[in-house]
C-alpha cells in the first residue's frame, strides 16, 4: 500500500483529501468494497482513535469475476486500485487518529486470512 500525502490538515467545516493505492501482485486480487457475496470479506477503510473527524472513501465498484470460489460474479480489484479518500472535521478532536485498511487477498483456488494494517497517514486537525 501507498497514500499520497503522508499528512493531511484538516478544520472544522472543511476536508482534507488523500488517496490510497493497493498494489496487487499477481496471481492475487482482492474484494471490492462491495464484492457482491455476503461471504466475501470487503476491501474497507477505518477511522479509529478519534472523535469528530469522519472519513469516506470512493471505493472504485472492482471488475466483475467468476470463480471457484463465489458463487455466481463478485467484484474485485487487482493489479494497481488507487481509493480516493476524505476526512472532514465534523465537531470536537480528541484522540489519535488512525487510519486502517481491511482486505482479503485471493487467487482463483484459495483465500487467505483477512488482514487489517495501519495504513502510515498522519491527519492533523484543530483541537
Amino acid at each position: 500500500f501507498s497514500v499520497n500525502p503522508k499528512e493531511v490538515a484538516v478544520k472544522f467545516g472543511s476536508t482534507a483529501t488523500f488517496e490510497v493505492t493497493l498494489h496487487i501482485a499477481k496471481p492475487f486480487h482482492v474484494n471490492a468494497h462491495e464484492p457482491g457475496d455476503e461471504y466475501m470479506i470487503p476491501l474497507k477503510l477505518s477511522l479509529t482513535g478519534c472523535e469528530g473527524l469522519k472519513l469516506t472513501a470512493a471505493y472504485p465498484k472492482g471488475e466483475a469475476y467468476k470463480g471457484e470460489l463465489a458463487e455466481g460474479t463478485i467484484f474485485i480489484h487487482s493489479g494497481v486500485v488507487t481509493i480516493p479518500v476524505r476526512i472532514e472535521q465534523t465537531g470536537k478532536f480528541t484522540g489519535t487518529p488512525r487510519v486502517s485498511i481491511t482486505y482479503q487477498t485471493c487467487t482463483d483456488k484459495e483465500c487467505l486470512e483477512p488482514k487489517t494494517e495501519l495504513l502510515g497517514v498522519r491527519i492533523v486537525a484543530d483541537r
